[in-house]
């Protein structure tokens, strides 16, 4: 018997083509429903399901045990039937609530013809219909009929206009409406077409006060939450008899403001009566209708029958031994509730109490329930209750539209609410579910691993497990594994057969295992398919792992390691250089391992998104991997100058970074001979680069700068040289600032954060473009490698001493700081525009005044704070840094750790030794409360900057009390912002990919969308992929022409060549280069119209003529201006063509770039044309940078399938994280600002507004204008 995975393998699903959606009539559920629902009651005393109730065996088994009564399977085979409960009286299907008023709103409910214009109508008609059959141009062109056949027949009535129209439009689209139906699938636009087509006819309602047709007066509709209200007269008092109910009761109509009711009944009728005068147009606005059979397809807008789901679909649940029903039943409940009062409402209203009393079937309980519902008498009782039903039947669909009941509905959900949101069936079961074979753990940092590598635990080594088929090449390895069995790592879990049936290896029994193992390769007797066996065994060091940590917000959140087994661990260990991909710290961040299951799965994690493959960010192409903090600093002691190693160390250090080549290692002469033989740092690390050059490869050359500035390293003002010779232009050459390497090996400079962070163009992002993925990775792990070793020889630490101020600094320090705390009455006499000798008193009585009358006050008041104190900020802080500091850099760990860009900044420097400087909360400085005070401590309206949050105190020496709440104060403020502005931006980024998934690169390099839509000619409009392409630019192209052999690949440009179509791509060139040296004036492509427009611009200069039409958005010449070229004859046309001659179109759009060499972008052979001209590269040597730029350019064309609307969209949502969430406040004036960040982006993405919230104009200044303060 073959087993249930073989079944599922063989069977064949069909791949549907599109999908429709329909309704069922209140026959068909009918047909489809087993039983009649007719009580809310679904148990009884003992636990027994009820006959007629919402757990009826009918419907299906409720639990194990119980045998279905309609296709008498157990629980596991039945698959559920439909029920289905009677309505006493119709209600509105909640999803066509906007029909029927659109309907009911547009109609004389007189003579129920809809009030469009005839001709208006045939003209909606003819366009829906061709929308429909895919003629979409066709569709938006017939308007142009139209409009031609109302300006030829004004005058003639409505009917006779209608079937000129009608003609002519059936005369233009006969051929197209006999076509055969097309899809309109290509063109997303179509049902946006649609909307909008039928919302133009609304503009031509009506509008009289009698109708046109019958000249009886036009009833008007209102709506009052989705119930329909219809003006009413003292005529239509009775206009309820005899049409509610089949037994039919009176209904007295229920009154508001001059407006009744309009029951569902009755709108059903209406609507029935419009359908026999309007079914050509109903049936195309609502296409639904064209699918019902009988003679009232309107019906299919009201239910009389309501189906009910099968049991599966609301299972029962038990806990601790009490029935508990679904949720889903309470809504049902409620329904059949007012099923059961409104029949006992009719049938008291139908029943004469005093002459027929034997009649009256309905117990006493009943009738109190009646009586105590809302409502003066039956007929208004009858029409609430139905109100409650209809309420209560739209919360089947949606639990929102059942608020305004009676009883409103506060359990069950809606059909909506199984749907909709992160809680729906759709996205918490479809889209992403749980997993098996995952893992999730704490993470910590392990410098040993490779960056490409995670730390597992056993623990999660033996849980998790991959199937290996059995073969003659692995089966010793693995009947080893079955030996060891589940527990003993390296192991097996499961042996699966040939028919795919599984079987747990034991723990315990020895003998079980040894039988297993032997008989790996041997085929089962009773097998009656062919095939191997297959061994699930613990995952092993080098199997690939996909790391994810949430929120997964780019592609990189997600990426490939190799797994390194670590005994005795609980904790998944991370290297540090994958903390920025992941944006992970080490403060109790958990990640989530995951391991593919199949060698397609380990192919792409392999290949694709590898840690190594995922170096470059896809947003901007800057690197993501990088190292950080101790290993930096380590990287800086390393390389300077006075860092010399014996040869023990230096082989040590070497061996460190290269422990994993097996073979020989190539080793530099020492740097020193005598006395001793020593080796530099620089050699070491130019011992690893040359070691890591991949075979075949030339050692690369790089000239570049570190981060540290060259003004760090000088200890005294320059003197000229004393062997003579002319100096440096460039002050950077030949100091520790300027990086030299030369065949691999670093001659000059000092490496730090610049050459192994996550920086561009850093000697690791070099490495990557020139020798691939791989070798960057291996060059970042070693270098970790050798830092971490010689941290642990060198060590680094902090101290007082790296943050001492000199005796002569602290004075020039305090000297400032006493004048700063005068400057408050200068700052506030400006502020107020008065002399600065004006009394202390009189100026606080001012400031409160100016604060309680003018709002604007603060902003001027923080602007003169802030100009006064910026000055003195700066000079306490050039008093103390750096100079000031008692221990200069390198010495002082602190300034090297900041200038190396290990951590910290400038500020926290300031901070610690100098000043905190001034508090700002929202741009502003703290706020004072009513009593005119920004602390209790203070008095009121305080002019000192200190009690404006002006802190003058420094870490070492301590704050006041005062001066930590306004830190504490500002500290607050950044915490609140993360909070909101992480949901924020979480909606933003699923907006955007939402909107943008379907966007991806096709063969022909178009950006297409889902529907297959262009969106971009090329992506781009270059076609290049900004990861591929970063050294393509005027800076970078002398590193790759230093570094040609490696780029250059002549065998493969020969290739390239031969399949190219060389002639006219040097023929379009020349042409090119004509055309430039032609019109070398012009600054811009011109057209002939250009070209006349120019001249005739000339001709109406009047500033009458300028003015902008904002109808139009042109002026009156403009206009003008476009009608005589209009009528100009074609001769004239032709010699304005002819003197503004076109410019050739770019190589690019005339040869595909990826199929032909050297077509590349205007832009990219500028630059290098002018590299070439500026070095004067002649002969081979230009021809060959030239076949390299062409080779690379054509390396980087963007791949097709590239998801680029995707990584469009996480390129922006994932910066928005770390944005901030409040304005930018303009230094100095508090009522001027600017909406940045997060807001910024919801208004530009989501609100799409035509009036932004501050918009702002830049004005450039005219040249060689005065600076005026």
């Amino acid at each position: 018997m073959a087993s249930k995975k073989n079944f599922i393998r063989r069977y064949n699903s069909a791949t549907p083509q599109n999908v429709v959606f329909g309704i069922f009539t209140s026959d068909e559920i009918k047909k489809l429903s087993v039983v009649k629902i007719s009580t809310p009651l679904t148990f009884t005393s003992l636990g027994h399901t009820l006959p007629g109730g919402l757990y009826d065996p009918a419907l299906g088994p409720s639990q194990q045990g119980i045998i279905c009564t309609t296709c008498s399977n157990s629980i596991f085979g039945c698959r559920g039937h439909m029920g289905h409960i009677d309505l006493p009286f119709p209600v509105v299907n909640a999803l066509f609530y906007s029909n029927v008023i659109a309907f009911l709103s547009c109609s004389c409910l007189s003579c129920h013809r809809i009030l469009f214009p005839e001709a208006r109508k045939v003209l909606l008609i003819a366009q829906l219909k061709l929308l429909d059959r895919g003629h979409v141009v066709q569709a938006m062109e017939i308007e142009q009929i139209f409009s031609h056949a109302m300006s030829m027949n004004e005058g003639l009535s409505e009917e006779a206009f209608a079937a000129i129209v009608s003609g002519e439009i059936d005369k233009q689209t006969e051929v197209l409406m006999h076509d055969e139906v097309k899809t309109v699938e290509d063109w997303k636009q179509v049902e946006v077409l649609r909307n909008q087509f039928i919302s133009n006819i609304k503009h031509y309602i009506f509008k009289g006060k009698n109708c046109p047709k019958c000249k009886e007066p036009w009833k008007k509709l209102k709506t009052v939450k989705k119930r329909i209200m219809i003006e009413a007269k003292l005529e239509v008092a009775n206009k309820f008899k005899n049409k509610t109910s089949k037994s039919g009761p009176e209904l007295t109509p229920i009154r508001e403001g001059g407006f009744v009711y309009l029951l569902p009944s009755e709108s059903m009728v209406h609507l029935r009566a419009i359908w026999a005068n309007e079914e050509k147009l109903m049936k195309e606005i609502v296409p639904v209708l064209k699918s019902v059979s009988g003679p009232h397809p309107t019906d299919l807008f009201f239910m009389t029958v309501v189906p009910v789901t099968p049991i599966n679909a609301r299972p029962v649940n038990f806990v601790g031994g009490t029935v508990v029903e679904h949720p889903q039943n309470y809504v049902y409940k409620l329904i059949l509730q007012d099923c059961l009062v409104i029949r006992s409402i009719v049938h008291l209203m139908n029943t004469n109490k005093e002459t027929n009393k034997e009649n009256d079937l309905l117990s006493s309980e009943r009738i109190r329930l009646i009586e105590q519902l809302k409502g003066s008498n039956l007929s208004e009782k009858l029409q609430i209750s139905w109100h409650d039903l209809q309420k209560h039947c739209d919360s089947l669909l949606d639990k929102s539209l059942g608020s305004g009941s009676t009883t409103a509905v506060t359990d069950g959900l809606g059909l909506k609410q199984l749907i909709e949101k992160k809680e729906g069936i759709i996205r918490m079961h479809m889209m992403g579910k749980r997993v098996n074979f995952a893992a999730r753990s704490v993470i910590t940092p392990d410098p040993n691993l490779n960056i490409d590598e995670i730390g597992i635990p056993d623990r999660f080594a033996k849980k998790l497990t991959y199937p290996v088929p059995v073969t003659a090449w692995n089966v010793e390895e693995l009947r080893k594994m079955v030996m060891n069995g589940p527990n003993i790592h390296p192991g097996a879990v499961l042996i699966e057969n040939e028919e795919g049936f599984t079987s747990r290896i034991s723990a315990d029994d020895v003998t079980i295992r040894e039988s297993i193992a032997k008989t790996l390769l041997t085929p089962d007797e009773n097998s009656l398919s062919k095939g191997v066996k297959i061994v699930h065994r613990h995952l092993l060091n080098g199997d690939i792992l996909l790391l994810n940590r949430q929120p997964t917000l780019h592609r990189p959140s997600i990426m490939g390691h190799k797994a390194r087994i670590l005994k005795g661990d609980k904790t998944l260990r991370l290297h540090y250089a994958n903390c920025k991909a992941y944006n992970a710290d080490f403060d109790g961040d958990e990640m989530n391992a995951h391991f593919p299951q199949n060698e397609l799965a380990r192919s792409e994690a392999y290949n694709l998104v590898n840690v190594s493959k995922q170096y470059l960010v896809p947003k901007d192409g800057t690197p993501l991997s990088g190292l950080i903090q101790d290993h930096v600093i380590s990287g800086v002691r390393l390389t300077m100058r006075d860092s010399f190693f014996t040869r023990e160390d230096y082989m040590n250090l070497v061996f460190q970074a290269l422990s994993f080549i097996h073979g020989d290692i190539k080793t530099l002469p020492p740097a020193i001979l005598k006395p001793v033989a020593l080796w530099s740092g620089k050699q070491i690390l130019s011992t690893v680069i040359i070691n890591l050059t991949p075979r075949g490869k030339t050692p690369l050359n790089l000239t570049s700068s570190a981060k540290i500035s060259y003004k760090a390293w000088e200890k005294g003002p320059a003197r000229p040289w004393l062997a003579g010779g002319t100096p440096f232009s460039d002050p950077k050459i030949m100091t520790e600032a300027e990086v030299v390497i030369r065949g691999g090996e670093l001659l000059c400079g000092v490496l730090d954060k610049t050459h192994y962070g996550a920086t561009p163009y850093s000697l690791v992002h070099c490495v990557y473009e020139l020798y691939g993925s791989q070798a960057s990775s291996q060059l970042l792990s070693s270098f970790a490698k050798l830092f971490n070793a010689f941290l642990q020889i060198e060590g680094f630490t902090l101290g007082v001493e790296d943050i001492l101020v000199v005796k002569k600094a602290d004075k020039e320090r305090l000297k400032h700081i006493k004048a700063v705390r005068r400057i408050g009455t200068t700052a506030a006499a400006k502020a107020l525009d008065l002399p600065e000798d004006t009394p202390t008193s009189e100026l606080k009585q001012k400031i409160g005044l100016s604060y309680r009358k003018d709002p604007k006050f603060r902003g001027q008041l923080d602007h003169q704070y802030k100009k006064c104190l910026d000055t003195y900020t700066n000079n306490i802080n050039q008093a103390c840094l750096p100079s000031g500091l008692l221990s200069l850099f390198p010495n002082n760990n602190l300034q090297l750790m900041v200038q190396s860009g290990a951590k910290g900044s400038t500020v926290n420097t300031m901070q610690i030794s100098c000043l905190l400087g001034q508090i700002e909360l929202e741009g502003k400085r703290p706020p004072i409360m009513l009593s005119g005070r920004s602390l209790p401590s203070f008095p009121p309206y305080e002019l000192s900057p200190r009690a404006g949050g002006f802190i003058d105190g420094r870490f070492m020496t301590g704050i006041q009390p005062q001066e930590f709440f306004f830190h504490c104060m500002a500290g607050r403020e950044g915490l609140i912002d993360t909070a909101v502005k992480t949901s924020r931006s979480g909606y933003l980024q699923r907006c955007l990919v939402k909107h943008l998934e379907g966007l991806t690169v096709h063969y022909d390099l178009t950006v297409r969308d889902s529907d297959n839509s262009i969106v971009q000619f090329r992506y781009g409009e270059d076609a290049m992929e900004v990861m591929k392409s970063q050294f393509l630019n005027k800076d970078q192209i002398t590193f790759l022409a230093d570094n040609l052999n490696n780029v250059l690949d002549k065998k493969v440009v020969e290739q390239l060549k031969s399949g190219s179509d060389n002639e006219f791509i040097e023929r379009h060139m020349k042409k090119m280069k004509t055309w430039k040296k032609k019109h070398q004036d012009q600054p811009y492509r011109r057209s002939g119209f250009t070209l006349f427009s120019e001249e005739m611009s000339l001709q109406h200069s009047e500033k009458s003529h300028k003015k902008i039409n904002k109808k139009h958005g042109r002026s009156k010449a403009a206009v003008k201006i476009s009608k005589m070229w209009c009528e100009l004859d074609e001769e004239s046309k032709k010699r304005y063509e002819k003197r503004s001659m076109k410019c050739p179109d770019p190589l690019m759009s005339q040869l595909q770039p990826d199929a032909q060499f050297r077509s590349i972008s205007e832009k990219l052979e500028n630059i290098m044309n002018n590299y070439l001209e500026q070095y004067n590269i002649t002969g081979e040597l230009k021809e060959d940078i030239k076949d390299m730029i062409s080779l690379k350019s054509c390396l980087s064309v963007c791949s097709p399938g590239e998801p680029v609307g995707m990584l469009a969209a996480q390129s922006v949502g994932e910066p928005s994280t770390q944005m901030t969430l409040n304005t930018f406040h303009f230094a100095g004036r508090g009522d001027m600002n600017v909406t940045l960040g997060i807001p910024r982006l919801r208004e530009i993405l989501m609100v799409a507004s035509k009036n932004i919230k501050t918009p702002s104009m830049e004005v450039p200044f005219h040249q060689n204008l005065h600076k005026l303060e």
